[in-house]
């Protein structure tokens, strides 16, 4: 019974992780991985409304699969992007570094100090 207990909360946390997710993704997953993740989800919520070990594990784990291949296009997907925006990351890092050097010529002053309570 405890073994079905963890194996239930588990999947609950794993559709409510998914369905999150997901959400933010919006439309940046191919239609083949929105499609797959969907139906793994369905599946694991059908999985549950009854009872059944087997079918909380199994539906567990797809939805598991699913979902770690989206997050792995989703990554694929920033790398590219990251790499396409890696030369207007060239132009800002000279604009940052301008700002940054304005920055420096600012007077800053350090200073330590200690807090006085006083007794009342």
């Amino acid at each position: 019974r405890r073994q079905k207990v963890e194996a239930r909360n588990q999947l609950e946390s794993l559709v409510y992780q998914v369905e999150k997710d997901s959400a933010e993704w919006g439309d940046k997953l191919s239609e083949a991985t929105r499609e797959r993740l969907n139906a793994a989800l369905e599946a694991a919520k059908e999985a549950l409304k009854g009872d059944d070990m087997g079918r909380l594990t199994s539906a567990r784990d797809e939805l598991m699969q699913a979902f770690s291949a989206a997050g792995q296009e989703m990554y694929q997907a920033e790398a590219a992007e990251s790499g396409a925006g890696a030369e207007a990351g060239a132009e800002s890092g000279a604009a940052e570094e301008a700002a940054t050097a304005a920055a420096d010529e600012e007077d800053v002053v350090e200073a330590d100090y200690e807090i006085v309570e006083e007794d009342k």
